[in-house]
C-alpha cells in the first residue's frame, strides 16, 4: 500500500487499553483502535486520555489506525494539575 492510499485524520484519545494500545474518537464520532508506529513508540508513553493525535487509516480496515504524531498546542489537563501542585508545594 502506498502512502497515497492512507487516510490521514486527527483524533482524541478516549481510552487506554494497554501500554501501547489506545482507543481514539474521530471528529465524526467514529471510534478506532490506535497503535503507535515504530517511530512514535517513544511518544506513546506521553499519550493520555484527551490527547490529540494524528492518525493514518487504511482504506481496507477502518477500525484500526496508526498513530503518526501527537498534536501540540492544547495542554493536557493532567499535566497542568501536576505542574500547579508542584509549584504550590515549592512556594
Amino acid at each position: 500500500m502506498s502512502s497515497e492510499d492512507r487516510i490521514a485524520l486527527e483524533g482524541r484519545v478516549v481510552e487506554q487499553l494497554q501500554e501501547r494500545l489506545f482507543r481514539a474518537e474521530l471528529a465524526n464520532g467514529h471510534r478506532v483502535l490506535v497503535h503507535p508506529t515504530r517511530a512514535t513508540r517513544s511518544l506513546a508513553v506521553h499519550v493520555r486520555i484527551g490527547s490529540r493525535v494524528r492518525l493514518e487509516l487504511s482504506p481496507f480496515d477502518m477500525s484500526t489506525a496508526r498513530m503518526v504524531a501527537m498534536i501540540e498546542g492544547e495542554p493536557n489537563r493532567a499535566c497542568d494539575a501536576r505542574a500547579a501542585s508542584a509549584a504550590a508545594s515549592n512556594e
